[in-house]
């Protein structure tokens, strides 16, 4: 399942749903599993819709995991339907793989390097604010918050769900100082994990 925007007076988050292969029950074993392109690619058009327009020179970052679980390798693409595309492809090969693949939540600058990992120096604007979740304790939070969230991400539902909700700006922002004191206030509001740095990357749906 698939769902990108807010529905107002629903208990539950609307989600693009990431199967995560170590979370899974037992019995499923991961060689049964397969990755997703259509919700990765939603994911990555979710994200990058309007930079596409306001940023248009702009790059995605596609990141994948290694056999020890390091995530020190990476892809970034245009942000174009085409290039989207062409980085949906490249996460579901290399999580067809068994290797978990993340995003790069901020778009990457035009001059960020085709391959490897992004540094703070590739990001100059951010478009959304976002947690990353995985208590009891945030989710009933989520339900209360007092400014809606745009839509999320779920990243396991074992033993508690766990999600990522992202805020859209109104206006993207380059004053990240000030995104990044933003982001640990929401962290410190829904007792989330600490993804304060502007070239963060969070888990792909798919």
């Amino acid at each position: 399942q698939a769902h990108a925007d807010q529905q107002p007076g629903k208990s539950y988050w609307p989600a693009l749903d990431l199967c995560l292969h170590q979370r899974l029950p037992r019995l499923l074993h991961v060689s049964e599993l397969a990755p997703d392109t259509t919700i990765i690619r939603a994911h990555l058009e979710r994200l990058f819709r309007r930079a596409r327009l306001e940023y248009p020179n702009g790059r995605c970052e596609i990141a994948w995991a290694d056999a020890r679980g390091a995530v020190n390798s990476a892809e970034t693409f245009g942000l174009d339907p085409d290039s989207l595309d062409n980085a949906a492809a490249c996460a579901a090969r290399y999580n067809a793989a068994g290797r978990n693949t993340y995003v790069g939540v901020n778009p990457r600058k035009s001059t960020s390097p085709p391959f490897g990992r992004a540094s703070a120096a590739d990001v100059e604007i951010a478009f959304v604010q976002f947690i990353d979740g995985d208590t009891i304790e945030t989710a009933s939070l989520l339900r209360m918050a007092p400014v809606p969230y745009s839509w999320a991400v779920t990243t396991g539902r074992i033993p508690n769900p766990r999600v990522q909700p992202y805020w859209e700006l109104d206006e993207p922002t380059r004053n990240l100082p000030a995104w990044s004191a933003r982001q640990l206030a929401l962290a410190e509001f829904f007792h989330a994990d600490h993804v304060i740095d502007p070239p963060r990357i969070m888990r792909l749906a798919g």
